[in-house]
């Protein structure tokens, strides 16, 4: 997808790539529930950053709590103190996945600094997810009619639409209700050529809707 002019090695590109992880002193209470990431494993993943790619293995993961990319060093890693450095010229790619550190306008519409993956790029349009793990503290039940709930980790994602260069901007959670955020002249495209938004459920069938209307 992303063209590579020059390439090199790992070892000294990585070290001026890479910062300090953020560690999360309540992360180590055993009640907790849950876990900061989608993919515990550490992944082989492919590094561009500006015109370099950085070539030779390399591990990542990402931790869904603290918005870090992980480094390791196999796939077997269990603990990282090192991330990837939170800087927009940067791009890492795997579990499928393609990363960019990027501002995008939040449901309030102001502006924050995370990471997003793309899920689908045309020629204009790019559509991103963003997905979170947030915190929920301990909840205990005051009368027989309440639950009680340990601390815990629950998963969230969003979606952010970016038209050619603007700066992304939030759609929504749910697949079935975004479609509804998007400009109206892709609506209004998606009319004309006769394609169907209510079979709109996943994130194939939205990748298909995209490729339809470019």
């Amino acid at each position: 997808m992303y063209s590579q002019t020059v390439s090199i090695r790992t070892n000294d590109a990585l070290t001026q790539l890479t910062n300090r992880t953020t560690k999360s002193t309540f992360l180590i209470d055993n009640r907790l529930k849950g876990s900061p990431y989608f993919k515990a494993t550490f992944q082989k993943a492919n590094i561009q950053y500006f015109d370099l790619n950085i070539i030779g293995e390399t591990y990542l993961r990402y931790n869904g709590f603290t918005d870090e990319i992980e480094i390791g060093k196999n796939a077997n890693q269990k603990v990282s103190d090192e991330i990837i450095l939170k800087n927009n010229k940067i791009i890492c790619s795997f579990g499928g996945r393609t990363y960019f550190y990027l501002p995008f306008k939040n449901k309030n519409n102001k502006i924050e600094l995370g990471y997003l993956t793309s899920i689908y790029k045309g020629n204009k349009n790019h559509l991103y997810e963003r997905k979170r793990k947030i915190y929920r503290e301990a909840k205990i039940a005051r009368t027989s009619l309440e639950r009680t709930f340990p601390p815990r980790l629950i998963d969230e994602k969003s979606f952010y639409f970016s038209n050619e260069n603007e700066t992304p901007y939030y759609l929504g959670k749910d697949i079935k209700k975004i479609l509804k955020n998007l400009p109206p002249e892709l609506i209004k495209a998606a009319k004309e050529k006769s394609i169907r938004i209510k079979g709109i459920t996943n994130i194939k069938s939205l990748q298909h809707f995209f490729t339809q209307i470019e």
